[in-house]
């Protein structure tokens, strides 16, 4: 690391010299180096500088907002991949509970009383929703 700063700052460095020597030429000998190439260099220069404040910002604007989407909808399919699993887990456990939990029947006939309780539901349940409601006065 150590090497590659001193290998930039000795280019950096030659660079400035060479730099104020062309200069210290100019202003001596009153002639401009390069003078017809300048405007070229500097439209260059100007255009690969507003690529890099305008065009480069803006890509990676793009990119970020195309990441997000992308997040976003990857977070999205992980949630409901999540929420299906546990709701699939629930129905399992649901089914678990009703097989264990579940009373064995008798092979014999209801009594007369729950048959007449059987058949007073159903005679409710025929009524309309409005008359099913039994009020205790």
């Amino acid at each position: 690391m150590a090497a590659f700063f001193s290998v930039t700052l000795a280019v950096s460095m030659v660079g400035l010299i060479t730099l104020l020597v062309l200069k210290h030429y100019e202003i001596n000998s009153n002639r401009v180096f390069l003078g017809r190439v300048r405007p070229v260099l500097g439209n260059f220069f100007h255009r690969v500088l507003v690529f890099f404040e305008r065009g480069v910002p803006s890509a990676m604007r793009a990119f970020v907002l195309r990441a997000a989407r992308a997040g976003r909808s990857r977070m999205h399919q992980v949630l409901v991949q999540a929420v299906l699993l546990s709701e699939r887990g629930l129905e399992y456990a649901l089914h678990l509970v009703r097989q264990k939990s579940q009373t064995p029947r008798g092979e014999g006939v209801a009594s007369q009383f729950l048959q007449e309780v059987a058949a007073h539901k159903q005679k409710l349940l025929r009524r309309t929703p409005s008359k099913r409601m039994i009020f205790d006065e």
